[in-house]
């Protein structure tokens, strides 16, 4: 890893209908990149330098094709009715949901990383994990060494709270994007922000898991508001913006490595008569790559699409709310009282798994006993909806982890659950009778260790 790393620098100028920063001149972002860093490998903390050599393309502003979300007939969308058999609920274990575990228990190697459970989103590939938090992205091997840090955050500034177990860290909205990340195949693909004086470029970075090399860099306009990138085939790309409170009309834009605008997708869940101040949350939007398809629901939008490039939103999944749907007007003003809320959504190789409540799940609402709490598993193959008490399942595969708490899906569809100490002194507290159990698995973690619990 100490080779120079050589590097395709495509120059994007992403549109956005709301006010924003002027860009940066060619020039400008060239000077940038020949100042920073591009990736560090975890045994060498001398970064690497982009070549002089990068080749600079415009994206071209026009738009190629015109956004179509046809339901596809041979493939008609699956309802997940949420409107009943709602006292139908029981108690599942995880034999229910999966037929075998493995563990992977990862080590930190360096102090400039903590692996924090709570904080962090997994990622597998072949036999490596990616890790990711607003503290970095770290590869580590499948015997649980740290091979690679893709990035780190260096205007991190961290201190430890009176618990002596959180931290406080540093909250710049541009670089927490840096938690932005996902995969689509040996590419990793994450989002980053560099500042240059007063503006500030979003960079899009594209990284092979295989050659453990940068491959491409798109640079982006600065102040928009992007909620993630993702790769949907090996030439196309889908941006997603975060635009409730804005008059931008499109949620989603496609384009390529050839400097392509392929398609904008229009925004219909946008905040309507916004007069300023505080407001409460919308949905957050749910998207996510499974088995190299990218799928999108926009928060409080009942629909579920498969984006097939260049510009079809497939309806996958569609869920049927009737009297229980909350428009996302009445949710930022927090009028949820009787209707449902989305606040979780994974799929895994056989079933999607959705956890939602009626009325908003805000401590006020908490301590008036309010909020119903709801958790279902669509079954993919069979289109059966199975209701469950708990969002967590009784470990009767192994007993070596009590409690399987799913926490995302990997690629190959395995479930994923994040155990390191403060998790489980969060979950002696949560689950008591389990203490026993808990206890032990505390003696066999390590302070700098994450253990990695994989169902499938």
């Amino acid at each position: 890893m100490k080779a120079l790393l050589f590097v395709t620098l495509f120059v994007l100028s992403l549109l956005s209908c709301g006010k924003s920063n002027p860009s940066l001149s060619d020039k400008q972002v060239k000077n940038l990149f020949d100042k920073e860093t591009s990736a560090l490998s975890a045994d060498n903390d001398k970064p690497q330098q982009v070549p002089d050599s990068a080749l600079y393309v415009k994206i071209t502003p026009g738009v190629k094709f015109t956004e179509d979300r046809s339901v596809d007939p041979s493939n008609p969308p699956a309802v997940i009715d949420l409107t009943s058999g709602q006292s139908s609920s029981k108690e599942l274990k995880l034999s229910d949901i999966a037929q075998s575990v493995r563990y992977i228990k990862l080590n930190a190697k360096t102090d400039t990383m903590a692996l924090d459970g709570w904080n962090m989103k997994v990622f597998s590939y072949k036999d490596k994990i990616i890790l990711s938090s607003i503290r970095g992205i770290y590869v580590f091997a499948s015997d649980g060494m740290l091979t690679d840090t893709v990035w780190y955050n260096p205007e991190l500034k961290k201190s430890v709270t009176p618990d002596g177990m959180s931290y406080i860290e540093n909250l710049d909205p541009y670089f927490t994007r840096n938690t932005r990340m996902s995969l689509w195949d040996n590419h990793l693909i994450y989002l980053e922000a560099k500042k240059e004086g007063d503006q500030t470029t979003e960079l899009i970075n594209i990284y092979n898991l295989d050659t453990r090399k940068k491959e491409k860099i798109i640079a982006g306009k600065s102040n928009v508001k992007v909620g993630g990138v993702h790769q949907i085939d090996n030439n196309t790309y889908v941006i997603i913006y975060h635009t409730v409170l804005t008059d931008e009309m499109y949620a989603l834009r496609t384009f390529n490595m050839q400097g392509d605008t392929l398609c904008k997708f229009s925004h219909y869940e946008i905040v309507k008569d916004f007069k300023g101040g505080s407001y409460a949350s919308p949905e957050l939007d749910n998207a996510y790559t499974y088995n190299n398809q990218f799928s999108f629901r926009h928060g409080n939008n009942d629909t579920l699409f498969h984006l097939v490039s260049p510009n079809r939103l497939v309806p996958a999944f569609v869920l049927k709310l009737g009297q229980y749907k909350v428009s996302i007007n009445d949710l930022v003003r927090d009028k949820a009282k009787d209707k449902y809320v989305i606040n979780g959504w994974t799929e895994s190789s056989k079933y999607i798994m959705i956890d939602y409540t009626k009325d908003r799940n805000t401590p006020n609402n908490q301590k008036k006993g309010v909020v119903e709490y709801f958790n279902i598993l669509f079954d993919k193959a069979n289109k059966r909806l199975i209701r469950y008490t708990k969002r967590n399942f009784e470990n009767n595969l192994d007993n070596k982890v009590p409690l399987f708490i799913p926490k995302g899906t990997a690629l190959n569809g395995e479930l994923i659950m994040l155990i390191d100490k403060k998790l489980i002194a969060k979950y002696i507290t949560a689950y008591p009778e389990y203490i026993e159990k808990w206890k032990k698995l505390d003696q066999e973690i390590k302070e700098n260790e994450l253990l990695i619990m994989l169902a499938k």
